[in-house]
Parts: C-alpha cells; sequence; structure tokens
C-alpha cells in the first residue's frame, strides 16, 4: 500500500514539474512588460534598471542625447551615444519601447 502511494505521489510530482518545464519553454524569448523601457519618456533610473549593461551615467548620456537632438526615431540610434555598442544594443533591443 505505501509502495502504490509513493509511486502515485512520485507520477503525479513528475508531471505536474514537466508543465512548468514547458511554460517556460513556450515564453521563451519574451521580455515582460515591466522590463519595457520607453527611452523617449524615462529617467534616467527607470533606464539604468530596465536596460541590461547600462548603468547611471549610460543612460544620463541617453537622455543627454534625446535631448540635444529630440525623441528617438529608430532603436539603432542608440549606438550614437557614447558607451553604447552593437552588444548592448542587441541585449536590450526587445526592452525598449519608442513612442514620444
Amino acid at each position: 500500500m505505501i509502495r502504490c502511494l509513493s509511486f502515485a505521489l512520485f507520477l503525479v510530482l513528475n508531471l505536474s514539474f514537466s508543465q512548468f518545464t514547458f511554460a517556460q519553454i513556450e515564453g521563451e524569448g519574451r521580455v515582460p512588460e515591466v522590463l519595457v523601457v520607453n527611452i523617449n519618456e524615462a529617467g534616467a533610473e527607470e533606464i539604468a534598471a530596465k536596460l541590461v549593461g547600462v548603468g547611471l551615467v549610460k543612460a544620463r548620456a541617453i537622455i543627454k542625447y534625446r535631448d540635444e537632438f529630440g525623441p528617438y526615431e529608430h532603436v539603432e540610434q542608440l549606438s550614437e551615444v557614447v558607451g553604447i555598442g552593437p552588444k548592448t544594443l542587441e541585449e536590450n533591443k526587445d526592452r525598449i519601447k519608442l513612442t514620444s
């Protein structure tokens, strides 16, 4: 009896964990909305908190560029900001929203 209950418990736990694994695989590649930042409206603290590899200094440079040249029209314009290279741009392209 105990053996049967142990096996049933093992089976139930095994099946429930596999659902979590499949759910994670299906959602891979998506960025949660809370990590998306509008670089045309956000402040330096928000930009630094939401973009990978961007600290407060680079975030301030992003805002300085925005103030000097107007709102960003394309994500690729970030590469014109000192300190933002192709790697940083690639890591964050799904996290950036552009609206003004």
